[in-house]
């Protein structure tokens, strides 16, 4: 699972720059029944190289029937400005 995107990220010039079809990934998670933490890292559309990782909160859901805590995150993300128009790939 993961999110495909355009974003943008500053570049090591401290300029912003449009990053195209990014590939994002849930990479790392950690946590307990009351809050999840977790990074997400933006690959290149061929998934050659990572240009960003970002590191998030949440809450998760703990009810019978809910989904695991790495769909949760997808889930998470999906609530987020950043990732309005993002697509499931």
């Amino acid at each position: 699972m993961a999110i495909k995107l355009t974003t943008t990220a500053e570049d090591n010039f401290g300029q912003q720059v449009t990053l195209t079809d990014c590939y994002c990934r849930v990479s790392e998670i950690n946590g307990n029944k009351t809050l999840i933490s977790f990074t997400v890292d933006f690959f290149s559309s061929d998934k050659s190289r990572i240009y960003k990782s970002e590191k998030h909160l949440f809450a998760p859901s703990v009810q019978d029937g809910a989904t695991n805590f790495i769909q949760q995150s997808y889930i998470f993300l999906k609530t987020l400005p950043e990732f309005t128009g993002g697509t499931d790939c």
